[in-house]
């Protein structure tokens, strides 16, 4: 998942982690392993950068509200 991060920055995805794994990377220990991530609804642009990303990992597109 550190990849992930690293294409989303390299990408300029907007995103917001949360919950155990961003507190695993402010240097806090981790209570979960899944991954939490806020990804701004209705921003058009930044879905577009998204599902180029994700293009080959998703059966169908991502869509804002």
């Amino acid at each position: 998942m550190d990849e992930l991060l690293k294409q989303f920055n390299e990408a300029r995805v907007r995103y917001l982690l949360a919950g155990g794994q961003a507190m695993r990377l402010a240097g806090m220990p981790r209570f979960s392993m899944d991954w939490d991530f806020f990804i701004p609804p209705r921003d058009v642009e930044n879905f577009a950068r998204l599902n180029a990303l994700l293009a080959d990992e998703l059966d169908l597109p991502l869509i804002p509200l």
